[in-house]
């Protein structure tokens, strides 16, 4: 604009002009930045803020009224909440934030590792350092009890720029494996530039982890087969110690290995499904999933007067039917008629029986309670006692199960409506403490949904009440089976 000023004196008048430019104060939005976790577990949520930037140097939360948007049909997200759903293995999410002012629209993405923790296994968060530039860091995991393994998977969970540097090896029993060593190598030079790797390798995968590498963070995310097989850790022992090295070959990147975990199948166990089943005078009626239905298998054995017992009493990864008769067990391996495979005395009669695998070698042995003290055994055979533990009153309901997912049985029982469990079989106070059903119900014990951990179940009248994890809450499956004066067994009937 100009602007003008005139004077008149003595008659005279002068006048001059200025121009002048108005400038706008107002500050324009100049860009938009998530900010948020880069990796969230199945079946949860995460919160991600969206910040806008001015041209005035400013800036604002704008998560509440941006635009949000994913490409996963695996996940949700609104108003910057991220909720996932199950996952079968690790998954890449991208999520994206739109925002407008002033007739500006500015945009950001930020990458998501939705991480699968449904597998059953031993892990570490060791965050441990990987130094820069050819150097070696080691993390040792020990397993105390294991049997011997059929399968074996490794997952990593890795933060690190340019991961095309990295070399990881697993170590067991004397037995090296390289599982990943520089992906993208010899492609190209330098391996894949990308960052983070969240993988699961596994020799049955489709695709080697030598080819992947993603644009997006992380660069490398899903199940892949490793550079050299796991398999050479078959028939070794899952017990002992297992060692974790990697090396990063080049300088100018770093990083941590958050956590890293072993996914054994060991031979006569694996993470199989218990559903239920029932005895009725002296048939068992078994069922292989947990769903209203007929049963799959009735197998006569035994008298009516006998204490149904089930176990995998020969490693083979099927439970299988047994009674006990006075303080005799007679134990068949197949869920066919016929005579029993095992007989043998052990205890008294009026002991409560116990079936477990008290040493965690795949094979379900025996045990008794007689008043609050739990007599176990690690062999289907005539013999005194291994392992002696008191827990518990003399009137509480016992009951076993593998409570922390590490291969080995341990003791528990009911007392009312409330489970105390013991995650070790010394004595000692309980580990967990779960209130479910009524005092009424009967205890039933299995792992539901085939993750390695038994949880806590009733059954009430002829109904199931199976829950998938050992806390308070309601049923996550309720199964009607069979008649009310029925006994209830449960067992993985088929190794699957």
């Amino acid at each position: 604009m100009t602007i003008t000023a005139s004077y008149t004196a003595g008659g005279v008048t002068q006048q001059d002009t200025h121009a002048v430019t108005i400038v706008n104060l107002t500050a324009t939005l100049t860009a938009l930045t998530i900010t948020g976790p880069t990796s969230v577990n199945e079946n949860s949520t995460a919160n991600y803020t969206a910040t806008a930037s001015w041209s005035d140097g400013s800036t604002t939360n704008v998560t509440g009224s941006a635009s949000w948007s994913e490409n996963s049909s695996y996940a949700s997200i609104s108003a910057g909440v991220l909720t996932t759903g199950e996952v079968p293995s690790n998954q890449s999410v991208t999520i994206t934030a739109s925002y407008t002012a002033g007739g500006v629209t500015r945009s950001d993405t930020h990458s998501v590792a939705i991480m699968d923790t449904s597998s059953s296994g031993y892990c570490k968060t060791p965050n441990l350092p990987i130094p820069d530039d050819n150097s070696v860091a080691t993390d040792a995991l020990v397993i105390q009890a294991g049997s011997s393994l059929s399968d074996l998977n490794l997952s990593l969970e890795v933060n690190h720029t340019w991961v095309g540097d990295l070399t990881f090896s697993l170590t067991h029993d004397s037995t090296t494996v390289v599982v990943l060593d520089r992906p993208g190598v010899p492609a190209t030079t330098f391996g894949c530039s990308g960052d983070d790797i969240y993988v699961t390798l596994d020799d049955e995968a489709a695709l080697p982890v030598e080819d992947q590498c993603a644009t997006t963070i992380p660069a490398i995310i899903g199940t892949f087969g490793p550079n050299s097989p796991l398999s050479a850790f078959d028939a070794h022992s899952l017990s002992g110690t297992w060692t974790l090295a990697v090396r990063d070959g080049y300088s100018g990147d770093s990083g941590v290995v958050v956590q890293w975990c072993l996914i054994p199948a060991q031979a006569g166990g694996g993470a199989g499904t218990t559903t239920v089943g029932v005895r009725r005078g002296s048939t068992f009626y078994l069922r292989n999933s947990n769903s209203a239905g007929p049963h799959d298998l009735a197998v006569g054995f035994g008298y009516s007067t006998d204490t149904p017992i089930v176990g995998d009493w020969n490693g083979d990864g099927i439970d299988t039917i047994g009674i006990r008769r006075g303080n005799v067990f007679y134990l068949k391996n197949t869920n066919e008629p016929g005579a029993h495979d095992l007989a043998f005395a052990f205890g008294l009669s009026t002991d409560a029986p116990l079936i477990g695998d008290w040493d965690g070698d795949g094979v379900d042995t025996i045990g008794i309670r007689r008043g609050n003290v739990f007599y176990l055994r690690n062999s289907n055979s005539a013999g005194p006692h291994d392992l002696a533990v008191a827990f518990g009153t003399s009137t509480d309901t016992p009951v076993v199960g593998d409570w922390n997912g590490d291969g080995v049985d341990t003791i528990g029982i009911r007392r009312g409506n409330v489970f105390y469990l013991r995650n070790s079989n010394t004595a000692g106070p309980h580990d967990l403490a779960v209130g479910f059903g009524t005092s009424t119900d009967t205890p039933v014990v299995g792992d539901w949904d085939g993750d390695g951990v038994d949880t806590i179940g009733v059954r009430r009248g002829n109904v199931f009440y199976l829950r998938n994890s050992n806390t308070a809450g309601p049923h996550d499956l309720a199964v009607g089976f069979g008649i009310s004066t029925d006994m209830p067994v449960v067992g993985d009937w088929n190794g699957l």
